[in-house]
């Protein structure tokens, strides 16, 4: 009998941490500062997936709030859900986190001026390092190389070398907004699979020969902004703000096979046994990664959150975005739309009218035609045959026609 008490309370147990897991509290907050914290992200208790998902929103001033993931006890700039994602495209399921790492430097003043390499390690996490980071080195002769990418060999070199003036006040104007190519700074492709480590160096391209002045290195996902590195010169400012940006892939990762199962999402496009327009993917079953459908938005980790978009709606420069020729008109539909020609809408409506109206002057005459037959009867008796007839039936009588 107390075997049995202790095997109830296990379950017990068991079923209410399952089920906790993936239990969304209506009073979690949604942002952090300004930035958006979707589930199975979260805010205290009861609002994140599990501790992985779990996000510290701190004060750091009057009114100003930073958000932090306490596991890996990283700053976060964004954080993106899975685009929705179309049957026949192979798009990525995996959603975008964006965070702050620290930088390798060497010859740059200060209680953080060397760090000749900076190791971004996220084995055993969600989290994996995207191929939109590149590895970009500010200074003079150094060279900065990706480490635990073997075996390939990643890096790039940057030097300060001596230019013709007029030459290179034309090089200068033309490079410094459209790349970054090796001038006081460079620039390498990241792998193109994700990576769970990631590490950067830097070092003299004269070995231990004195250093020219501050030099930093750094995987930052914000190659695409020339504001970052136009000034090239000024690697000091770079290695004063300690951080750079990195861009990161993220997936659901759950204790138990439960909260994929929950969702209630297709595992499949074409798949009939569900209506709801989400899809997922795995590699385990603990290991989940969802999408909306395409024509569809919201959360695909909260089931039935996968709304219809309607297009007809979407305006672009106070257009519609769709269906925009004067002679059409948008009809939203499940996941989708349709453009109309408004021909074609005035013939059906018409078509409808006409049946509608068909249809009322049959129901019209039906009606007329009852009411006929029941202002007869009563005018000819035909309520004292009936009561005639029924007092017979009571009597035993047979009732004789008159």
């Amino acid at each position: 009998m107390t075997c049995l008490l202790w095997i109830h309370f296990f379950l017990i147990l068991l079923l209410k941490n399952s089920s906790a897991e993936f239990t969304i509290l209506s009073s979690c907050k949604s942002f952090c500062g300004n930035v958006s914290i979707p589930y199975p992200f979260g805010i205290g208790n009861g609002c994140y997936l599990n501790h992985w998902y779990e996000i510290n929103c701190t004060e750091i001033s009057s009114s100003k709030f930073i958000p932090f993931l306490r596991k890996i006890n990283k700053e976060v700039v964004q954080i993106d859900l899975p685009s929705p994602i179309k049957p026949e495209e192979e798009s990525s399921l995996y959603g975008s986190l964006r965070i702050k790492t620290n930088i390798a430097s060497m010859g740059c003043s200060g209680g953080h001026g060397q760090n000749l390499e900076e190791i971004l390690n996220f084995t055993g996490t969600p989290f994996t390092i995207s191929n939109k980071n590149n590895l970009m080195a500010f200074g003079c002769n150094n060279k900065a190389t990706l480490t635990n990418v073997e075996p390939r060999i990643i890096g790039c070199i940057s030097t300060c070398g001596t230019f013709d003036p007029w030459l290179y006040t034309l090089m200068d104007a033309f490079l410094a907004n459209t790349t970054c190519v090796g001038n006081e700074c460079c620039n390498a492709s990241t792998p193109t699979e994700g990576r769970h480590v990631i590490g950067v160096k830097i070092e003299s391209i004269h070995g231990n020969s004195p250093r020219e002045g501050c030099n930093v290195a750094f995987v930052t996902d914000e190659y695409g902004q020339p504001s970052l590195w136009r000034n090239r010169t000024d690697s000091k400012r770079l290695h004063a703000l300690k951080y750079a940006t990195v861009h990161l892939n993220w997936e659901a990762m759950a204790t138990n096979d439960s909260f994929k199962e929950s969702l209630g999402c297709r595992d499949y496009f074409e798949d009939s046994n569900t209506t709801n327009p989400c899809y997922c993917d795995w590699d385990l079953p603990t290991q989940v990664r969802c999408a909306c459908i395409y024509g569809y938005e919201g959360n695909p980790y909260i089931k039935n959150d996968c709304k219809d978009i309607d297009e007809c709606k979407k305006l672009k420069d106070g257009r519609p975005e769709v269906c925009d020729n004067s002679d059409q008109i948008c009809l939203n539909t499940p996941g989708t739309y349709q453009c109309v020609t408004k021909k074609r809408v005035s013939i059906g409506l018409s078509v409808l009218m006409v049946g509608v109206g068909i249809w009322l002057y049959i129901f019209i005459k039906k009606y007329r035609k009852t009411k006929r037959r029941e202002k007869f009867f009563k005018r000819n008796g035909g309520l004292l045959l009936q009561q005639h007839t029924r007092m017979l039936s009571r009597n035993g009588g047979t009732p004789t026609c008159l």
